[in-house]
């Protein structure tokens, strides 16, 4: 059984520290680039990129609604 909480925070370091694919968070989202596709080599190369960063963006913007 999977615990949500361990996977999650597993994820959250991989992303933060490309402790996955050696790129990470900051290499696509800093002051000067915002790449939403490009992102996805912090998980699994650019497998179905475009389509995930599409979904992002609106995840992105109903955090920001939200807030």
């Amino acid at each position: 059984m999977v615990q949500v909480d361990v996977s999650v925070n597993a994820m959250f370091d991989g992303m933060t520290s490309g402790r996955f694919t050696g790129k990470k968070l900051s290499d696509y989202f800093n002051d000067q680039t915002t790449d939403w596709a490009g992102a996805r080599k912090i998980i699994n190369s650019l497998d179905k990129a475009d389509k995930i960063a599409a979904e992002a963006k609106l995840f992105f913007a109903a955090i920001k609604t939200a807030a």
